[in-house]
């Protein structure tokens, strides 16, 4: 199970936020919010919310992330109802998880060929 540093980590990554970004959100360094992505510092309620805002999704749903459910997800069944539902669900712009999906699918493709 990820840690919630991680967590955070993996949610910025997937939506194309900086680091740079979220340390100027959250009104700190560079070196103290990576410190948060490590879980090398205590985060309180407070900076989870503030974390959340910058990421455009509700603290919770940063608690109950589970990366393997995003891509077991999206490798499976109709892209554009999964790029739909992904983005309901954890609050994605379209335009990022239809990125993910075509990175996902060039990629897919690759170690196809590479299979041959």
């Amino acid at each position: 199970m990820l840690q919630i540093g991680n967590k955070i980590k993996k949610i910025r990554e997937f939506k194309g936020i900086t680091r740079e970004y979220m340390a100027a959100h959250l009104d700190v360094s560079l070196s103290h919010y990576g410190r948060i992505e490590r879980d090398e510092t205590p985060l309180t309620l407070d900076k989870l919310q503030q974390v959340s805002e910058a990421l455009d999704v509700n603290y919770l749903d940063i608690l109950s992330f589970d990366e393997k459910q995003v891509f077991n997800f999206i490798n499976h069944g109709n892209h554009s109802s999964q790029a739909y539902v992904l983005s309901q669900e954890y609050n994605y712009p379209p335009h990022i998880i239809e990125n993910l999906i075509q990175r996902i699918s060039e990629l897919e493709k690759s170690i196809s060929e590479l299979k041959r």
